[in-house]
């Protein structure tokens, strides 16, 4: 199932802080490589893969990736690519609902209403005129 942006957004200010656990070199993508972003998925569920190759081969690469590897891609920036896989029988990462927003919004209760309280005008210090 795609992520939604709410979830991807949950995502990328997870990744933030994390360092690359992935280099590829001026190699490119191998078999190997494709095979330690999986084991490493595996172990993290959320990663960062760096690619020295530059921006352009980083955006072919992405889906490629994404696509031997069984993950989503969070987010592509720079030389940097985010990936994301939730392990199969221990999901530690919990994502934001995939409700769109008007559902949740609906599910909220509004607060009750107060019923007017008739109050007494204040005492004036000074007549009107």
């Amino acid at each position: 199932m795609p992520l939604t942006g709410r979830q991807k957004a949950h995502l990328r200010a997870l990744a933030h802080p994390l360092s690359p656990v992935v280099l590829v070199g001026d190699a490119g993508l191998s078999d190997a490589v494709v095979a330690k972003i999986a084991v490493e998925l595996e172990r993290h569920e959320l990663i960062k893969v760096k690619i020295a190759e530059g921006a352009d081969a980083m955006r072919e690469a992405a889906e490629p990736v994404a696509l031997s590897t069984g993950a989503e891609v969070v987010q592509t920036i720079g030389k940097t690519l985010v990936l994301y896989k939730a392990h199969p029988k221990d999901p530690q990462i919990q994502l934001p609902s995939a409700e769109p927003a008007a559902t949740r919004k609906a599910a909220r209760k509004a607060p009750a209403k107060r019923a007017p309280t008739k109050r007494s005008p204040a005492p004036r210090s000074k007549p009107r005129r």
